[in-house]
């Protein structure tokens, strides 16, 4: 049985639920113990169980819609380092989607970053086909464009629908997505 002692002295004990796993119940606990995750990760919970809403462990840890904590970088990265895979979707971000959609979508660089850094596929399709690179070129998220560029993202690569990160950067007039595409080609 797996439990902690909250700031306040009162014990909080962590019991596996038919729709969590200890490792999901530890990271959403009222204040959660990266030693207790590295400890449940050694002793071999896998990152990448899923809960009632096909939520995993790294799902939990990057809370794009601020239903626990909101982004925790640096649990993110400690479930990146034991295996958690950043290419899974859920309920919430959407199955089709990656990590790095989700991302993209909620502007948030540093995710980005750190998913890119653990190997996340930059060039996943998601939702109806659209890459990190292409919602990044369509929203004009130019931080993003660039770091997805710099991760080896092609601007040309078609959509199912036939378009490009580029013809959509032109679409929606990003002329500074354009510049970045143009520099990269030449």
């Amino acid at each position: 049985q797996w439990g902690r002692t909250n700031s306040d002295g009162t014990k909080e004990v962590l019991r596996a639920a038919d729709d969590k796993s200890p490792l999901h119940l530890a990271i959403g606990c009222e204040e959660p113990n990266p030693m207790m995750i590295s400890l449940l990760l050694d002793h071999g919970a896998n990152p990448n169980v899923r809960d009632v809403e096909q939520r995993t462990a790294l799902h939990l840890a990057l809370d794009f819609d601020d239903d626990l904590r909101g982004i925790d970088l640096p649990l993110a990265e400690v479930l990146l380092k034991k295996g958690a895979d950043p290419s899974l979707g859920s309920n919430e971000i959407g199955m089709a989607n990656t990590c790095l959609h989700a991302a993209v979508d909620h502007s948030e660089v540093d995710v980005l970053k750190l998913l890119l850094r653990y190997g996340a596929p930059h060039s996943s399709p998601g939702k109806g086909g659209y890459t990190p690179l292409a919602l990044a070129a369509r929203s004009g998220a130019i931080a993003a464009v660039q770091l997805l560029l710099e991760a080896g993202a092609d601007p040309d690569a078609p959509t199912p629908a036939g378009k490009s990160a580029r013809d959509l950067a032109v679409i929606n007039k990003r002329a500074k997505v354009i510049e970045a595409f143009d520099a990269k080609r030449g």
